[in-house]
C-alpha cells in the first residue's frame, strides 16, 4: 500500500502477496480471541491499541493471534510517511510480504469508524486482500480512506500517540522506509 500522488490521499495497493516464511511458521489453527486492549511494544516506546473485536472480529483474531504467536517481534515499520501513517506487518520489511493465521488472505471488514488521527486499520492490495499488514494514522481525519480499509482499533492514549508521531518523524528514504531501523519488539495483551 502507498500512498498516491493525486493530492487525495488515497493508498495505492502494494504487491501484498503471503510469505512463504510466515505461512509455513503459522500452520496450526487460529487461537480464539477476545482481546480488548493490546499494547504493541516498539524500540521507540509502546503504543496502546483499543480493538474493535465487535466490528471486526476476523481482523481482531488475525492479529492478535499473530501477535500472540510472536509473528510480530522484530518485523520493522517499512512505511512511514509523516503527517499521514506508520506501517508495518510484512516480515521481510519491503511492503510486499505478510500472511493471515488462515493461510490465504481474508475479507475485509468495512465498519462505521472512520480513519482519523491514531486509526489502526489493515494495509492491503485491494479489497479483500488482508494479511498481516496493518497502519496507524499519524495525524488528522482521512476521510479519503474510509470505507476502503478495515478499522480494528484505536490508539488508546496521549502517550501511545506521542510513540507514533515519534515513529513518524524519522528520516526516511525516497520510499519512504526509515534510514534507521524501527522494530516492533513484542505484543502484550491488556485486557479481555
Amino acid at each position: 500500500m502507498k500512498k498516491n500522488n493525486d493530492n487525495t490521499g488515497a493508498f495505492a495497493p502494494d504487491n501484498t502477496s503471503p510469505s512463504p516464511t510466515g505461512a509455513a511458521a503459522l500452520k496450526d489453527p487460529p487461537d480464539a480471541v477476545s482481546a480488548k486492549v493490546v499494547t504493541l511494544k516498539t524500540d521507540m516506546g509502546d503504543i496502546k491499541i483499543n480493538l474493535y473485536p465487535a466490528d471486526a472480529p476476523k481482523t481482531v483474531e488475525n492479529f492478535v493471534t499473530l501477535g500472540k504467536r510472536g509473528y510480530y517481534n522484530g518485523i520493522i515499520f517499512h512505511r512511514v510517511i509523516k503527517a499521514f501513517v506508520i506501517q508495518a506487518g510484512d516480515p521481510a520489511g519491503t511492503g510486499t510480504g505478510g500472511t493471515s493465521i488462515f493461510g490465504a488472505e481474508f475479507p475485509d471488514e468495512i465498519n462505521s469508524h472512520k480513519i482519523v488521527k491514531g486509526t489502526v486499520a489493515m494495509a492491503n492490495k485491494g479489497p479483500n486482500t488482508n494479511s498481516s499488514q496493518f497502519f496507524i494514522v499519524t495525524e488528522s481525519a482521512q476521510p479519503s480512506l474510509d470505507g476502503h480499509y478495515t478499522v480494528f482499533g484505536q490508539v488508546a492514549d496521549n502517550a501511545s500517540q506521542a510513540v507514533v508521531e515519534k515513529i513518524a518523524a524519522v528520516p526516511t528514504d525516497s520510499s519512504d522506509k526509515p534510514t534507521q531501523p524501527i522494530k516492533i519488539t513484542g505484543f502484550q495483551i491488556d485486557q479481555r
